[in-house]
């Protein structure tokens, strides 16, 4: 009875989704809790597109009238998602998903909330094999794969294309060697835009405060995020290493364990983007406030920076070991330096 029920239910979902739906095996723990093996959806070219080992979740209720399901507890048990656009494709394979979304009899949105969802062990891939791929940063933004995703997401409501939740706690690593330690956070996705606030995130040895929201056009824009999503943010007691900072330049990588502290507001494109009301603090005593323009990036070495600079302070042996200098004993003897004006490079 229970594998009549489940290729049943696969058969709906496959018609729902227009695309294959797989399990392997199910096991209902009457009257409410269901566990799913081997649960596979794939794209439209037949590849495997999500994947879970193993699913388990309890149902609290279904109000079919209002198209409003409620679960419990969540356990996702080595999930793998694959997000890809190879040669000959058009666009990734995810968005005939985004393009169903979750309409039901009549036109009424359904709605699913989730307790707490917990993600052991996952992969997450993003692929776009049209795009060359860099050569000056270890950091390929064109061909992701985050291991070792370890998630617990608290009040998960999705309606239509649209999530809400928040993040109690999110670990992973990317292939690089970059690697997030730890994120909490309240999110919401949707087809114009994410937002992530009240952010508390560190990685390989930087952390980052508060505020992030990307915001596009329709989910297709995602596959040309560098130079088609606009990027706000609000940053706080933001600590940067150039070691981290080195995944994305390898000629940053000469800077080793500088540290530098950060607060700003940020705009733009990650090709050009502005920061203003910026408090840079360094690592001796010194600082840089002002406002400064980016272009360029992701590639830093043909990056042009302009920076108005209402304050710079730092001592001379501050700056000797910032910008790999030896100064002559003259300017050694002034200690500390102080400016005023306009740079670019």
């Amino acid at each position: 009875m229970q594998q009549w029920l489940l290729r049943k239910a696969t058969t709906q979902a496959s018609k729902a989704l227009d695309t294959e739906v797989l399990a392997g095996k199910v096991i209902w723990n009457f009257p409410n809790n269901i566990i799913l093996d081997d649960v596979e959806i794939l794209d439209q070219s037949g590849d495997s597109l999500i994947y879970i080992e193993q699913l388990e979740t309890k149902i609290r209720s279904i109000d079919l009238d209002n198209q409003f399901f409620k679960f419990g507890d969540v356990h996702l048990k080595r999930p793998i998602v694959k997000f890809n656009s190879q040669n000959g494709q058009a666009g990734m394979n995810y968005l005939f998903l985004t393009e169903i979304g979750q309409t039901a009899a009549g036109g009424q949105l359904a709605r699913l909330w989730f307790k707490k969802i917990i993600i052991e062990d996952g992969v997450f891939e993003f692929r776009r094999d049209d795009l060359p791929e860099p050569s000056s940063r270890k950091f390929d933004e064109t061909n992701l794969r985050f291991e070792k995703i370890n998630a617990e997401l608290l009040s998960m409501e999705i309606i239509g294309d649209s999530l809400n939740f928040k993040v109690k706690s999110m670990a992973a690593k990317d292939k690089s060697g970059l690697e997030l330690k730890h994120l909490a956070c309240k999110a919401k996705i949707h087809s114009n835009g994410m937002e992530f606030d009240e952010i508390l995130m560190r990685t390989n040895e930087s952390s980052i405060e508060h505020y992030i929201a990307f915001d596009y056009d329709g989910y297709p824009m995602m596959g040309d995020f560098i130079d088609s999503v606009y990027v706000r943010a609000e940053l706080s007691n933001t600590v940067l290493s150039m070691r981290d900072l080195a995944y994305f330049s390898n000629t940053l990588e000469q800077y080793g364990d500088e540290k530098f502290k950060l607060s700003s507001s940020l705009k733009g494109t990650v090709t050009n983007f502005k920061l203003r009301d910026m408090l840079v603090e360094l690592g001796d005593g010194g600082r840089l406030t002002g406002e400064a323009k980016i272009k360029g990036l992701p590639d830093w070495e043909v990056s042009y920076v302009d920076i108005d600079v209402d304050e710079f302070s730092s001592s001379i042996s501050e700056m000797e070991r910032l910008l790999k200098l030896d100064f002559p004993e003259e300017v050694k003897r002034f200690g500390n330096t102080q400016f005023k004006g306009h740079i670019t490079g």
